[in-house]
């Protein structure tokens, strides 16, 4: 017994043919479909006129390597972003799981537990 209580396709002498409930579910299903296609595709995202503060957490030392390219990119590409840039406190991944800190620099030795595949 077919799901749809009914024939989708007819066999035909050169492959298959949509039945008429076959084509009544595609104009159900359609919509859903493109619904969904626009939930993956991302809006687009101009850079220009993003006006958001991000916060970015990383040790002084790891800044150095890095800091001055970014912000002289984001100065250019993106000129209303605004980026909060502190040290690492004490609960340092726990800042970052929560949604405390936006971005999250750090040196690590081994991949913490929280994060770790099971």
């Amino acid at each position: 017994m077919s799901l749809f209580k009914d024939s989708l396709f007819t066999r035909q002498a050169y492959g298959l043919t949509p039945t008429a409930r076959a084509s009544e579910l595609q104009d159900l299903i359609q919509p859903i479909l493109s619904s969904l296609s626009e939930l993956m595709n991302p809006n687009s995202l101009d850079l220009k006129t993003l006006d958001r503060r991000f916060k970015l957490r990383a040790d002084e030392g790891d800044l150095e390597n890095f800091i001055d390219p970014l912000l002289a990119s984001l100065q250019y590409q993106a000129p209303n972003l605004r980026l909060s840039i502190s040290s690492w406190g004490d609960s340092q991944l726990d800042e970052l799981v929560s949604g405390n800190v936006d971005l999250g620099i750090m040196r690590v030795s081994d991949t913490p537990e929280m994060f770790a595949a099971s």
